[in-house]
């Protein structure tokens, strides 16, 4: 029986080692599958740090997959641009290519969608045929601030049933 020492240092390791194995997986298999679409979201942290959480969608051997590409902490602003370095060197590190990418899926922020420096228009001087599309999420909160208070009691009673049953699957 081969015993490993629990330091800090080799719990650390192997984390590490563990995700830049995950990491070169979800590279490998995004690469196989030739096309992928990324979504973005900033979200702000408790201590309000901004975070850029990309998710990416690509075919699998059977079905759609769906993985978080990556969740890091914007460390200069919030611009659309800043958004697109950021990205851009994670596609250039894995040997992504822009070309491949055909949608982007984004919260119709001005930061993402502005006409000059949008993260948008940077990825379309990348490729100009990826497709731009605005998330539903977003839409349907915006939406949904507009209800009457009548419907958004039925509204809420409808998310509260989803919810219910979706945490019962059995």
């Amino acid at each position: 029986m081969k015993v490993t020492t629990l330091s800090n240092d080799t719990i650390r390791l192997r984390i590490n080692d563990i995700s830049f194995d995950i990491k070169n997986q979800l590279i490998s298999a995004i690469k196989i599958a030739g096309l992928f679409s990324i979504q973005l979201d900033e979200t702000t942290d408790v201590r309000k740090g901004a975070q850029l959480m990309v998710y990416v969608r690509y075919p699998g051997l059977t079905d759609i997959q769906e993985d978080i590409l990556f969740f890091k902490p914007m460390s200069t602003t919030t611009r659309g641009e800043d958004s697109f370095l950021m990205v851009d060197s994670v596609f250039k590190e894995g040997g992504l290519n822009w070309n491949q990418c055909f949608s982007i899926c984004t919260d119709g922020g001005a930061a993402m969608t502005a006409s000059q420096k949008g993260f948008s228009t940077s990825a379309k001087q990348m490729n100009p045929q990826i497709i731009s599309i605005y998330c539903l999420l977003h839409r349907q909160y915006l939406a949904s601030k507009k209800l009457s208070p009548k419907l958004c009691i039925v509204l809420d009673e409808i998310v509260a049933v989803v919810n219910f049953i979706k945490s019962r699957e059995l």
